[in-house]
């Protein structure tokens, strides 16, 4: 991954380049390769690079057109070789073999447009000087995260809410609405941040910045619904096989030494298969231990990279584990509540040590409803409860005394689907919050930098 970060000045004015080598350094963490600033009139953009294409020649930001054109991005675009390909024949040449070069021509000649063209996971900044305008982007699930916020005559952009914090002035408020997500679901779950004022760009969107201007964001994306389509199964599992393969292989373009998580799951083990067909070397493999055979999936995580050839590594995660728990906070910025992080974080720096990009399995239950409250919360849309009677069963509830017997199962069976779901989810309910966050906890806190 790398780190971007950046400002344009809302009045027009010329802006110094220091706050944005000040904002970078923070982000060092995320690019530890290489970092530079560039300073365009009322605009600085900065990036931090970890290397994977063209490892040489992909410093970033970079400029084409003379300079009128310069851009910023986290992630990988993967489509590049095809896209470059169709500008190379539209006269186009490159200086470099990296993908920036390639988001950066694709914007000249297409503006906005370009975002739909481009396959990836990405966080895009891209300074027009033309138009003077900052035109930030983000992938269409949102892989690359990408915070923004306004302070004073400056609109701030970065891929850590601490890159923004070391160009403010004074230290800023903690979002009360961003705390009850956070207490209800064990994340912030909109496109809020846990700070006042700060906001992260929504998937599959773009937001351009002029001066003297509101800015304006704008979907390039949104979900399709395929709607009832009747296709035999044998055709479903044909196309999703082709799909899969195309995906794995796709993501496989690299300048630098790629490996995979494992765990005993079907997700990365689907994965690991898919990238030894496509490998001409033994894939490198990376799973982690806990020592307790109910969590334990070791022995078949080691099964699995036997199957396929791989070159396997391990590590057993000690009790002492949850002592890196201070290191992860200072790299989330935010409150994040899924234990998980705690061992992805280990088999990460295990993987480094080896490799600079893995492949996982993440998405594979949410994609294909694998997590059980997903049947759940399907089931009960077929339910013969009534939305009157499901209402009428709420407000029973909700007049029964807070220990009541049975008043936890009444509300959930006045629930929707959709509802269910989300009370299912749920860490903290609206009757626990009342009782735990007081009226002066409730009261915005002032945050630390």
């Amino acid at each position: 991954m790398c780190g971007i970060a950046g400002y344009v000045s809302t009045t027009g004015a010329a802006v110094d380049g220091q706050p944005a080598w000040d904002m970078i350094a923070t982000l060092r963490h995320r690019g530890p390769d290489d970092a530079g600033v560039s300073v365009n009139g009322p605009a600085a953009l900065a990036a931090a690079r970890l290397s994977i294409i063209d490892v040489a020649g992909g410093h970033q930001p970079i400029a084409v057109d003379g300079g009128r054109i310069t851009v910023v991005q986290n992630g990988e675009i993967y489509n590049y070789v095809e896209l470059r390909d169709e500008l190379v024949r539209r006269g186009r040449t490159f200086t470099t073999s990296s993908d920036t070069e390639v988001i950066a021509a694709l914007y000249a000649e297409v503006g906005e447009a370009a975002f739909e063209r481009m396959r990836g996971m990405f966080a895009i900044a891209i300074w027009d000087a033309p138009q003077r305008r900052l035109v930030l982007a983000r992938d269409r699930v949102g892989k690359k995260p990408l915070y923004y916020m306004h302070a004073g005559d400056q609109f701030l952009f970065a891929s850590e809410p601490k890159a923004i914090l070391a160009a403010l002035p004074r230290a800023p408020v903690v979002s009360t609405a961003a705390l009850l997500e956070f207490l209800t679901f064990g994340y912030v779950a909109s496109d809020g941040a846990i700070f006042t004022g700060m906001s992260r760009l929504h998937p599959g969107t773009t937001l351009v910045v002029t001066p003297h201007h509101e800015p304006h964001a704008v979907p390039y994306w949104t979900w399709p619904h395929a709607g009832e389509v009747e296709i035999p199964e044998a055709e479903y599992l044909e196309r999703l096989g082709a799909e899969l393969d195309e995906a794995v292989r796709i993501r496989l373009r690299s300048d630098v030494p790629l490996g995979a998580f494992l765990s005993g799951g079907l997700d990365s083990a689907a994965v690991l298969a898919l990238m030894a067909k496509h490998s001409s070397r033994a894939v490198k493999t990376f799973s982690i231990g806990f020592g307790d055979p109910a969590y334990d999936e070791l022995a078949m995580a080691r099964a699995t990279a036997r199957a396929f050839g791989a070159d396997h590594h391990e590590w057993q995660v000690a009790p002492d584990c949850v002592k890196v728990a201070e290191k992860l906070a200072s790299y989330c910025d935010e409150p994040f509540a899924d234990p998980s992080a705690i061992p992805t974080f280990f088999v990460a720096e295990l993987a480094r040590r080896h490799v600079t990009v893995c492949l996982t399995g993440d998405g594979g239950d949410e994609v294909f409803a694998g997590y059980v409250p997903y049947a759940q919360a399907l089931g009960r849309s077929t339910t013969a409860f009534s939305r009157g009677v499901r209402a009428l069963v709420g407000l029973g509830a909700r007049w029964m005394p807070v220990h009541a017997r049975g008043k936890g199962r009444l509300t959930t069976l006045a629930l929707g689907p959709e509802a269910w779901f989300v009370w299912r989810r749920t860490v903290f309910p609206d009757y626990l919050l009342r009782r735990i966050v007081m009226p002066d906890v409730m009261a915005p806190a002032r945050a630390t930098p």
